[in-house]
C-alpha cells in the first residue's frame, strides 16, 4: 500500500491492486479555519475510486471533494448524513454506514467505529 498525507484528516492510500481510496478530504481554503494548505489540489490527486467521510463535518467532506466525487465517478462513504449530502450533489454510488457497521469492498473491508466527545467535569464553585 502507498500512502500519501494531503493534510488534516486527508490521505490518499492506493492498495496493492491500484484501488484508490481518499480519506476524510478537506481542500477549501479558509483561513479562518485552515491555517496550512492542502499538499495537492484535487486536480493533482489523479485517479480515486473511493472517497471516505469519517463523519459531516466541512473539514472531512468539502464541496470540492464532493465535486471531485463527481467529476471521477468515485464512490462516496460515510455516515447517513453524508450519504444524503453526496446524493444531493448528484454523485451516483454511495455507501452509508451505522456504527458498529462492516462492509466488504472486494480488495478492502471497512468498520464504522462509534465515536463520542467526552467533555472534561466542570468544577463546582461553592
Amino acid at each position: 500500500m502507498k500512502i500519501l498525507f494531503i493534510g488534516q484528516s486527508t490521505f490518499r492510500l492506493t492498495l496493492e491492486d491500484g484501488t484508490v481510496l481518499l480519506t476524510d478530504p478537506w481542500f477549501k481554503m479558509n483561513p479562518l479555519w485552515r491555517a496550512i494548505p492542502p499538499a495537492l489540489s484535487p486536480d493533482q490527486l489523479g485517479r480515486i475510486d473511493f472517497i471516505l467521510s469519517s463523519h459531516n463535518h466541512l473539514d472531512h467532506i468539502d464541496g470540492p471533494s464532493l465535486d471531485l466525487a463527481k467529476k471521477r465517478g468515485s464512490a462516496v462513504i460515510g455516515s447517513k448524513r453524508v450519504a444524503r449530502r453526496a446524493r444531493r450533489f448528484g454523485i451516483k454510488e454511495v455507501f452509508w454506514m451505522k456504527p458498529g457497521e462492516a462492509q466488504d469492498f472486494n480488495i478492502f473491508s471497512i468498520k464504522a467505529t462509534p465515536a463520542f466527545i467526552l467533555w472534561p467535569e466542570t468544577p463546582s464553585v461553592s
